[in-house]
């Protein structure tokens, strides 16, 4: 839960980390925001990124349905739970990144 003033640190808790030690307090903070402190960082300075990537795969399966066409066979393939099915990876598209936050 966040505070309006102290973020995600409870009033409480910011207080206790303000009574202490200047290296102390700061790497502290720093558990909460990896960031803290840092900034203006040097050019280059490399950190660690929590990223959370998407990727589109195909899977293909075969099941077998008892119908009166291809098409109704189709049809009860298309409505079947998904759970159903023994998939195998077929292909996998780009890697799409969404976002990206400083690693805690």
């Amino acid at each position: 839960m966040s505070h309006p003033a102290t973020g995600p640190i409870s009033p409480d808790e910011l207080r206790r980390i303000a009574d202490m030690p200047y290296g102390a307090a700061q790497a502290e903070l720093q558990k909460h925001d990896p960031l803290w402190g840092k900034l203006p960082r040097e050019e280059g300075e490399q950190i660690e990124w929590k990223v959370f990537v998407t990727q589109e795969v195909t899977m293909e399966a075969f099941v077998r349905v008892t119908a009166a066409s291809a098409e109704e066979a189709m049809e009860i393939a298309e409505t079947m739970p998904e759970g159903d099915f023994s998939w195998d990876y077929n292909s996998s598209g780009s890697v799409y990144a969404q976002d990206a936050e400083p690693a805690k």
